[in-house]
């Protein structure tokens, strides 16, 4: 779902831990259904959607009332870009458990996606009200998103530096804040936003952060292009078109862009 792409994330001893304490349930059938929960879980990991759907509805067929399995259905059916069913299972979800912060944040992307930004933020303020959400940067930063896409610049900021409050490492958040802050031609605010984005992508695998480590690269020299700082501007587009593996559309923007400094 092109930049607001979402990290799998999901807990499974939440699901494990409440089947157990269930009295009207078989636990037979239970402890079952969490076998192929985890199984699916690890095959959504690993890209193998088909299959995990598979064992998602085995899962389901042993104990269908899990907010677990369906908001894990709920990502499945995003890798297939079915957004609509996708949609459908985290409201689901949401309706067994009130108060799963996972389903929450994700029904706020797919509602960004539908430009439905009012519902969108009332669905991430959901997420980041359970205080046992521990990726609350997430909603944050989602909350930026929908705050951003309708007009509303302030609010966005105050997200994404929230965001970045839980998770000062967080480099969606922090390419999201520069790209304001360059548009506002505050370009020494922007850098210090994204200097750290780009020391956090430095120390991370390669690929950990999906194509937002080439765009921070990329933000970050063009701010020191703005501020006529040529080498350091020069060391990030490198970074940019090694990050990309200078294939992408990044590497492509970085490489026009270094051709004419050097």
């Amino acid at each position: 779902m092109n930049k607001l792409s979402i990290f799998i994330f999901v807990s499974l001893w939440i699901f494990v831990a409440g089947c157990a304490g269930s009295k009207s349930k078989d636990m037979a059938r239970v402890e079952q259904s969490a076998m192929h929960y985890r199984v699916a879980q690890d095959l959504l990991m690993k890209g193998q959607t088909t299959r995990a759907m598979a064992e998602l509805h085995r899962a389901e067929k042993l104990s269908d009332k899990e907010p677990e399995i369906h908001n894990l259905f709920g990502l499945a059916y995003l890798q297939l870009t079915e957004t609509e069913k996708a949609k459908k299972r985290f409201e689901r979800a949401i309706e067994l458990d009130p108060e799963f912060s996972e389903a929450h944040n994700h029904l706020a992307v797919i509602l960004i996606e539908q430009k439905q930004y009012d519902q969108a933020v009332i669905h991430a303020r959901k997420a980041v009200e359970n205080l046992n959400y521990t990726t609350p940067e997430r909603a944050y930063h989602n909350m930026g998103i929908a705050y951003r896409r309708k007009g509303d610049l302030n609010a966005a900021i105050k997200s994404f530096n929230k965001a970045l409050l839980h998770n000062s490492n967080f480099v969606m958040s922090r390419n999201e804040l520069g790209q304001i802050l360059m548009e506002k031609e505050k370009y020494r605010q922007a850098a210090s936003v994204l200097k750290p984005a780009s020391a956090t992508c430095d120390a991370s695998p390669k690929g950990a952060w999906r194509d937002e480590c080439s765009q921070a690269y990329y933000n970050l020299a063009r701010v020191y292009v703005k501020l006529r700082k040529r080498n350091q501007a020069v060391s990030a587009f490198r970074n940019c078109v090694k990050a990309d593996d200078g294939e992408g559309a990044y590497a492509q923007k970085c490489r026009s862009n270094l051709e004419i400094l050097q």
